[in-house]
């Protein structure tokens, strides 16, 4: 049995906000290994604000803190200390935005079987000033090349645009990520990140060893559901509380055969 594909959006509007405070990381890692601890630190906070909703939870917070590095480029003073509290970086620590970039080009793999895509968007309020400097530093560091739309005076065509943008870079998976009524008057500029992802497993799943089995939602309760099962040998590691199983995907490199 093949993995669907994944497709991911975040999403930014940006108009004015304000900051939740944190504990920033040091400068003296590798950059990529600064950005990478960053991010898990960033993940994990925002796992704990959105983790008491009801229903089931699907997000990326690479997505989500992504959009926000963009949004830092440009920032300064204590709109840019509030960011970087929140994405766990130093402010001055500029090489954090360059590994953001050179991390896109590394995390998709040359496989032939493998489909990776990233990609950003940035969108500004048409007669809205900026800097050439933020612009430029967005495209080279983040592939995101600024269009013009009017949130203001024609925002179903706005909506319209970015849609048509989100369903082109996952695959149709997503064709819808803002509507018109989401738009207010303050709103400058709205940032997007996307991520689709497509692999078979190396070892597949058999549609007939599929059945149905309990599965925990809670200590107390449990639902039946259809479950994939096989049998083999896999790498696991087991921190205190926690199995975490490899599951490679093809082109991966081969896993032992099972008995």
């Amino acid at each position: 049995m093949r993995p669907l594909p994944k497709a991911l959006i975040g999403l930014l509007v940006v108009s004015g906000f304000a900051a939740k405070l944190a504990a920033a990381e040091s400068v003296a890692a590798p950059p990529t290994l600064r950005l990478a601890e960053a991010n898990g630190a960033f993940a994990l906070d925002l796992y704990a604000k959105l983790k008491s909703q009801k229903g089931n939870l699907f997000f990326s917070p690479y997505s989500v803190a992504t959009c926000l590095r963009m949004v830092n480029v440009g920032a300064r003073g204590q709109t840019r200390e509030q960011l970087c509290r929140i994405l766990h970086t130093a402010a001055n620590d500029l090489e954090i935005e360059e590994a953001s970039g050179r991390v896109l080009s590394q995390l998709a793999p040359d496989m032939p079987r493998v489909e990776l895509r990233m990609a950003n968007g940035l969108w500004a309020q048409k007669g809205d000033p900026f800097k050439e400097e933020f612009l430029g530093a967005l495209r080279r560091d983040y592939a995101a090349e600024l269009q013009r739309l009017d949130f203001r005076g024609a925002p179903a065509a706005a909506a319209e645009a970015i849609n048509r943008w989100a369903a082109k870079q996952t695959q149709g998976k997503i064709t819808s990520i803002v509507n018109p009524s989401q738009f207010s008057p303050l709103d400058a500029l709205v940032l997007a990140n996307a991520i689709y992802f497509k692999a078979d497993w190396e070892r597949q799943f058999s549609e007939a060893a599929t059945s149905e089995a309990p599965f925990q939602v809670t200590k107390e309760r449990s639902v039946p559901v259809k479950l994939m099962t096989q049998t083999g040998m896999f790498p696991l590691v087991e921190p205190p509380d926690l199995q975490v199983l490899e599951l490679a995907y093809v082109g991966q490199g081969s896993v032992p055969n099972g008995p």
